[in-house]
């Protein structure tokens, strides 16, 4: 499983990643972001030579700024075909922007088939109770993407039938660019599954020790390096159990170096994901109002709205 050992962050990043608080200079900034840039595309390509098949790149685009500029890349720069599956409730906001991307990339010249899947509340009733007869497994006791990503992939594996399929997702963005509970480290530890992390040597227990002070830099390395593993394992599994390899490039540990050359505020904003969308912007890669989409979350786009808790 080589995309496993190259997306899984080892802890030895944390002593070359260096952030500094304050501000990158803006022609330094513009440097980074292009080196950025080239390792995002280095990345895809990496994973589109074991993820593609039949001709074409399979994804998943929720609409949000991560999937989406995946997408983009895999369409405008490397001119593949390209298969979209958006399977979210269906009074999420999701589908507005999944369509917006897609008509996006097709005026753009991209080839592109958009699948889509909006589940209904009894849909959903009835997918929580096969998952729990067929997988052991109750998603009613799990929470957030933990709870979401069986339902996702169970879906998924309901359109695609009984074949595997090899899928790009946009997992791990929120990691680098500054998630939220960056903002806040000690909200981050009352995280049940983190809760769950023991700490494996010195450096990661010092690391744990700091965000308990409420050392934002240090929270911002913890979520870099130490919680993609229980991201992106978790999900592995599940995706496993319905015949689909998920590949995250956001994941890879050159595009995790190079956001450590950034300044803590050239990530971190009440916004987030501030270098990939400022690279976005430059290179008209998305849709203007998807760069300025809010937040919305695996959890809530999967997960009805009338169980949000």
């Amino acid at each position: 499983m080589p995309h496993l050992k190259r997306a899984i962050p080892n802890l030895n990043l944390l002593k070359r990643i260096e952030i500094k608080k304050g501000k990158t200079p803006r022609k330094i900034r513009e440097i980074i972001d292009n080196l950025l840039y080239y390792q995002i595309i280095s990345a895809i390509k990496e994973d589109m030579k074991s993820a593609k098949s039949k001709n074409r790149v399979e994804l998943m685009l929720s609409g949000g700024v991560d999937s989406s500029f995946i997408a983009a890349v895999v369409g405008l720069v490397f001119k593949e075909k390209i298969r979209a599956y958006t399977i979210c409730n269906e009074k999420s906001p999701d589908l507005k922007y999944a369509k917006l991307m897609v008509e996006f990339l097709k005026k753009r010249g991209t080839n592109i088939e958009w699948v889509r899947k909006p589940l209904s509340y009894q849909e959903q009733m009835v997918d929580y109770q096969r998952l729990e007869k067929e997988l052991n497994l109750n998603p009613l006791r799990l929470r957030g993407n933990r709870r979401a990503w069986p339902v996702l992939y169970g879906w998924l594996n309901k359109i695609i039938g009984d074949r595997k399929v090899k899928i790009l997702t946009g997992d791990g963005g929120d990691e680098l660019g500054g998630y939220p509970p960056t903002l806040n480290p000690k909200k981050i530890i009352t995280q049940p599954q983190y809760l769950l992390i023991k700490p494996k040597n010195k450096l990661e227990k010092e690391l744990i020790e700091e965000m308990k002070e409420g050392n934002r830099i240090a929270a911002l390395k913890y979520y870099r390096v130490i919680a993609p593993e229980s991201l992106f394992i978790p999900q592995w599994k599940y995706a496993q159990k319905f015949n689909v390899t998920p590949f995250c490039p956001y994941l890879d540990q050159g595009i995790i170096l190079v956001y450590g050359l950034y300044h803590f505020e050239d990530m971190v904003s009440t916004t987030t994901k501030l270098p990939i969308k400022r690279i976005a912007k430059r290179n008209k890669l998305l849709p203007k109002e998807i760069i300025e989409r809010k937040k919305h979350g695996l959890g809530k786009a999967i997960i009805p709205q009338w169980d949000l808790r």
